[in-house]
């Protein structure tokens, strides 16, 4: 478990209205560069999210959907030149409260994968949700636009080269 999050930004249970609310967040500078590192990659600035927050089964869940933008500084594996990215992602997390008896919206806390995280204590970290939803967007062999694999020519068995191959047949004709 980490033991300080980067971009943290924790709300409390008791704070979700009966019709919902919603909020946005930012992350500062300093926030953006602590979560690039961590990510492993190059660059992250402009990373905000607005959030539609709602309690679900009388506060034993809660919903949370919205929408996250970020610009990425990513290393293309194929050129190894840096380049940035816009992303837009859409958000939609549910949280359950440890060990509570849910059954609206088919949220079942003993049925993995019907939720995406338990709720410890009394609280949610809206901060760290982005930025694990943001994380799990990022692709994982990034290429930069334009950019295209090209595989290095084969050679010719006109070049005078012999094939590994024939050279391993040649050495099973020698040793029969």
């Amino acid at each position: 478990m980490i033991d300080s999050l980067e971009f943290s930004r924790p709300m409390g249970l008791d704070d979700i209205e009966k019709n919902g609310l919603q909020r946005e967040i930012v992350a500062e500078a300093q926030e953006c560069a602590a979560l690039a590192l961590r990510f492993g990659i190059l660059g992250l600035k402009d990373l905000r999210a607005t959030l539609d927050i709602r309690k679900l089964n009388d506060g034993e869940a809660v919903n949370v959907t919205g929408h996250l933008t970020a610009k990425v500084t990513q290393k293309c594996t194929i050129s190894l030149d840096p380049f940035e990215a816009d992303m837009s992602v859409q958000l939609d997390q549910v949280f359950v409260r440890a060990g509570a008896p849910v059954t609206e919206a088919n949220v079942d806390p003993d049925e993995e994968g019907s939720y995406d995280e338990q709720i410890e204590g009394n609280a949610i970290d809206l901060g760290e949700m982005v930025a694990q939803c943001l994380v799990l967007e990022l692709d994982p062999y990034p290429r930069k636009p334009g950019v295209q694999y090209m595989p290095e020519a084969e050679e010719s068995h006109d070049s005078g080269a012999e094939s590994p191959f024939a050279a391993l047949a040649k050495l099973k004709r020698d040793n029969v």
